[in-house]
């Protein structure tokens, strides 16, 4: 099957509009490009570059280091974080809180599964400006991005792929702001916050990854959870475990089937 992709600028100073092999692109030297499926829009990737969509058309392949976001380039769940700014900032969206809770309550208790739990857990965002609400959040946040993820600290030789679970209304901005050459989330409507495909974890992050680079070689992948992350883990040369913004380079094979082995006991 044909894939169109339709693309559409983070920047409101751009007005030139050309077409290249198949996308449509906005800004020569940033562009968050966007797949469209049932008329709603959702970041796969974000390329500061144009050349390596000439590359990817090519066939040449891409070197890349593999990022995860949550608790590996930051310490914490910025879904959840985003959530309880997002209530203490804009209270009259507590008037959902009952309904989350119960909805979280479910989930926990593993009577709701995760990926229907997160189609109505960000229904909030109908209740707030979400683009200005994300921007004020990483405003006050961004600081608290670990030094090795900032572009300043990583290798310029290779491009940058970030793959989180987490809503892409969220971590599309925080992606710009830190030179990020592709960033991979889940799918969700700005407009209600429904999920609007399935979430970016485990091996969809795999698959997702195939369906944008599938000419590419991963050299590093940088993690904090070797379990939920092993899939991305097996693609690099050298895996990183992160923790507390400490790397700690690790044997995948060792370490998966130590993990394995005592999981069983």
């Amino acid at each position: 099957m044909t894939k169109f992709f339709w693309g559409c600028a983070l920047r409101q100073d751009v007005s030139t509009m050309f077409t290249y092999v198949g996308f449509v692109v906005l800004d020569t030297n940033f562009a968050a490009v966007m797949h469209y499926s049932n008329f709603d829009f959702s970041l796969l990737y974000c390329a500061e570059k144009f050349d390596t969509i000439y590359d990817m058309e090519q066939g040449e392949k891409i070197i890349v280091d593999i990022y995860d976001f949550d608790k590996t380039a930051i310490p914490y769940d910025s879904a959840l974080h985003y959530w309880y700014w997002s209530m203490l900032h804009c209270p009259w969206t507590l008037v959902l809180l009952p309904f989350q809770l119960f909805w979280g309550f479910l989930m926990v208790t593993k009577i709701l599964p995760v990926p229907k739990f997160k189609k109505i857990a960000f229904n909030f965002v109908k209740l707030v400006n979400t683009e200005k609400t994300v921007k004020k959040y990483w405003d006050k946040h961004e600081k608290d991005i670990y030094d090795f993820f900032k572009p300043e600290n990583r290798d310029p030789s290779r491009k940058t792929v970030l793959i989180s679970a987490s809503p892409d209304f969220l971590i599309e901005e925080i992606a710009w702001r830190m030179k990020i050459d592709y960033c991979i989330a889940s799918p969700h409507s700005k407009d209600n916050g429904h999920l609007l495909g399935k979430v970016c974890r485990k091996e969809e992050k795999v698959r997702r990854l195939n369906e944008i680079l599938p000419n590419v070689e991963v050299e590093n992948v940088f993690s904090d959870s070797l379990d939920h992350d092993r899939y991305i883990f097996a693609l690099g040369k050298h895996c990183y475990l992160a923790k507390k913004g400490t790397l700690t380079e690790i044997d995948f094979d060792k370490e998966i089937a130590a993990f394995d082995a005592k999981k069983k006991k």
